[in-house]
Protein backbone atom coordinates (compact mmCIF):
# COMPACT_ATOMS: atom_id res chain seq x y z
CA UNK A 1 0.00 0.00 0.00
CA UNK A 2 2.59 2.34 0.36
CA UNK A 3 3.14 2.18 -3.31
CA UNK A 4 -0.37 3.87 -3.64
CA UNK A 5 0.30 6.99 -1.13
CA UNK A 6 3.47 7.31 -3.07
CA UNK A 7 1.93 7.38 -6.22
CA UNK A 8 -1.21 9.39 -5.17
CA UNK A 9 1.58 11.79 -3.76
CA UNK A 10 2.87 12.48 -6.83
CA UNK A 11 -0.47 13.44 -8.40
CA UNK A 12 -0.50 16.34 -5.62
CA UNK A 13 2.77 17.23 -5.70
CA UNK A 14 2.73 17.49 -9.75
CA UNK A 15 0.31 19.56 -11.77
CA UNK A 16 1.99 18.22 -15.23
CA UNK A 17 0.89 14.61 -13.97
CA UNK A 18 -2.23 15.61 -12.47
CA UNK A 19 -3.57 17.04 -15.83
CA UNK A 20 -1.82 13.93 -17.69
CA UNK A 21 -3.69 11.43 -15.71
CA UNK A 22 -7.09 12.97 -16.12
CA UNK A 23 -6.79 13.81 -19.69
CA UNK A 24 -9.26 11.56 -20.81
CA UNK A 25 -11.09 11.18 -17.71
CA UNK A 26 -11.52 14.03 -15.66
CA UNK A 27 -13.76 14.96 -12.59
CA UNK A 28 -16.91 16.50 -12.71
CA UNK A 29 -15.70 20.04 -10.90
CA UNK A 30 -12.15 19.53 -12.52
CA UNK A 31 -12.36 22.78 -14.53
CA UNK A 32 -13.52 24.85 -12.20
CA UNK A 33 -10.55 23.90 -9.98
CA UNK A 34 -7.72 25.88 -9.68
CA UNK A 35 -4.08 24.61 -9.21
CA UNK A 36 -4.58 24.10 -5.31
CA UNK A 37 -7.78 22.55 -5.57
CA UNK A 38 -6.28 20.17 -8.12
CA UNK A 39 -4.00 19.27 -5.18
CA UNK A 40 -6.20 19.20 -2.84
CA UNK A 41 -8.37 16.68 -4.96
CA UNK A 42 -5.46 13.93 -4.94
CA UNK A 43 -4.82 14.94 -1.66
CA UNK A 44 -8.37 13.90 -0.23
CA UNK A 45 -8.17 10.74 -2.97
CA UNK A 46 -5.18 9.79 -1.00
CA UNK A 47 -7.05 10.10 2.38
CA UNK A 48 -10.05 8.32 1.17
CA UNK A 49 -7.34 5.25 0.04
CA UNK A 50 -6.27 5.33 3.54
CA UNK A 51 -9.81 5.68 5.28
CA UNK A 52 -11.22 2.45 3.38
CA UNK A 53 -8.25 0.86 4.74
CA UNK A 54 -8.72 1.94 8.55
CA UNK A 55 -12.31 1.23 8.08
CA UNK A 56 -11.27 -2.36 6.12
CA UNK A 57 -9.53 -3.16 9.13
CA UNK A 58 -11.69 -2.06 11.33
CA UNK A 59 -14.33 -3.95 10.06
CA UNK A 60 -12.85 -7.34 8.74
CA UNK A 61 -9.75 -7.46 10.61
CA UNK A 62 -10.82 -6.50 13.91
CA UNK A 63 -7.74 -4.32 14.35
CA UNK A 64 -9.51 -1.23 16.18
CA UNK A 65 -12.17 -0.86 18.53
CA UNK A 66 -15.40 0.92 17.84
CA UNK A 67 -14.07 4.10 20.05
CA UNK A 68 -11.23 4.27 17.54
CA UNK A 69 -13.14 3.85 14.73
CA UNK A 70 -15.35 6.94 15.92
CA UNK A 71 -12.17 8.99 15.99
CA UNK A 72 -11.83 8.26 12.37
CA UNK A 73 -15.42 8.72 11.52
CA UNK A 74 -15.26 12.45 13.05
CA UNK A 75 -12.59 13.27 10.99
CA UNK A 76 -14.01 12.22 7.98
CA UNK A 77 -17.11 14.70 8.83
CA UNK A 78 -14.44 17.25 9.16
CA UNK A 79 -13.23 16.81 5.63
CA UNK A 80 -16.61 17.00 4.46
CA UNK A 81 -16.72 20.79 5.11
CA UNK A 82 -14.64 20.99 2.27
CA UNK A 83 -16.91 20.73 -1.11
CA UNK A 84 -13.67 19.37 -2.72
CA UNK A 85 -13.88 16.27 -0.33
CA UNK A 86 -17.79 16.12 -1.30
CA UNK A 87 -16.91 16.17 -5.16
CA UNK A 88 -14.21 13.37 -4.59
CA UNK A 89 -16.75 10.51 -3.08
CA UNK A 90 -19.34 11.38 -6.08
CA UNK A 91 -16.57 11.01 -8.58
CA UNK A 92 -14.79 8.38 -7.37
CA UNK A 93 -17.00 5.76 -5.28
CA UNK A 94 -17.09 3.30 -7.91
CA UNK A 95 -13.57 2.62 -7.01
CA UNK A 96 -13.72 1.86 -3.12
CA UNK A 97 -15.66 -1.08 -1.75
CA UNK A 98 -19.60 -0.31 -1.91
CA UNK A 99 -20.05 -0.62 1.81
CA UNK A 100 -17.31 1.57 2.38
CA UNK A 101 -19.02 4.45 0.01
CA UNK A 102 -22.32 3.75 1.92
CA UNK A 103 -20.62 4.09 5.51
CA UNK A 104 -18.85 7.22 4.36
CA UNK A 105 -21.77 9.23 3.05
CA UNK A 106 -23.50 7.55 6.79
CA UNK A 107 -21.08 9.42 8.41
CA UNK A 108 -21.37 12.63 6.31
CA UNK A 109 -24.76 13.44 7.59
CA UNK A 110 -24.65 12.36 10.95
CA UNK A 111 -23.79 14.62 13.93
CA UNK A 112 -19.86 14.31 15.44
CA UNK A 113 -19.81 11.48 18.12
CA UNK A 114 -18.83 11.97 21.48
CA UNK A 115 -15.17 10.03 21.80
CA UNK A 116 -14.71 8.34 25.21
CA UNK A 117 -11.57 8.61 26.42
CA UNK A 118 -9.09 5.73 27.04
CA UNK A 119 -9.40 4.37 30.23
CA UNK A 120 -5.82 3.60 32.79
CA UNK A 121 -4.42 0.76 31.52
CA UNK A 122 -5.76 0.79 27.85
CA UNK A 123 -2.97 1.20 25.38
CA UNK A 124 -2.88 2.14 22.28
CA UNK A 125 -2.33 0.55 19.44
CA UNK A 126 0.88 0.48 18.40
CA UNK A 127 0.59 1.27 14.43
CA UNK A 128 4.56 1.01 13.49
CA UNK A 129 4.21 -1.86 11.15
CA UNK A 130 7.47 -0.90 9.74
Amino acid sequence: MSDFSSISLMLVQNPKLREAYVNKSKPSNWERYDVDEKALYFYFSSLLGLLERVWYSYRYVKWQKEEEWKQWRNWIRELATNETFIHLIGDDENLYDPSFIEEVKQVIVRPRERITPLKKGIERHNWNFW
